[in-house]
């Protein structure tokens, strides 16, 4: 261990930590480090963009879930087209099994290739689920 090893251990583990859970800890607090950004000018305002497309998610989703599926489509294609991967998602559950839209399988694996890209589990199964030719269902059959 560095010099001062045992106070930075300390520091992040506290005293009733053992030494080898610690170490783990600080590893890992060593290998996240990394995925901290610095804060750039204008963050504030990727924030509240941020906020707002959440806050029109979330609109959406409750059109959704009371049926108004083409009035939650209008709002989640252009998030969708946009990179928010939720309604990437919602969007290529709607084309594939028709709701608010035409059903359009293609189109549906699409979207659901866009967030499977960026890591969303249900759309991954989507994907998964329908490039193996598994027609029957796409995967989860939770609304978005």
């Amino acid at each position: 261990m560095v010099a001062g090893g045992a106070s930075v251990r300390r520091a992040v583990c506290g005293s009733g930590v053992r030494g080898g859970l610690c170490a783990g800890l600080i590893a890992l607090a060593i290998a996240l480090s990394g995925c901290v950004t610095t804060p750039v000018p204008g963050n504030a305002d990727a924030e509240a963009t941020a906020a707002r497309l959440e806050q029109v998610y979330g609109r959406a989703r409750t059109m959704y879930l009371g049926g108004e599926y083409q009035r939650a489509f209008r709002l989640l294609l252009p998030l969708a087209r946009r990179g928010h991967a939720d309604a990437q998602y919602a969007v290529g559950f709607m084309y594939y099994y028709g709701e608010g839209v035409s059903r359009d399988v293609g189109r549906a694996l699409n979207w659901f290739a866009r967030a499977a890209e960026q890591g969303h589990p249900k759309a991954i199964e989507a994907r998964a689920r329908l490039t193996e030719g598994a027609e029957d269902e796409p995967g989860s059959e939770s609304p978005p």
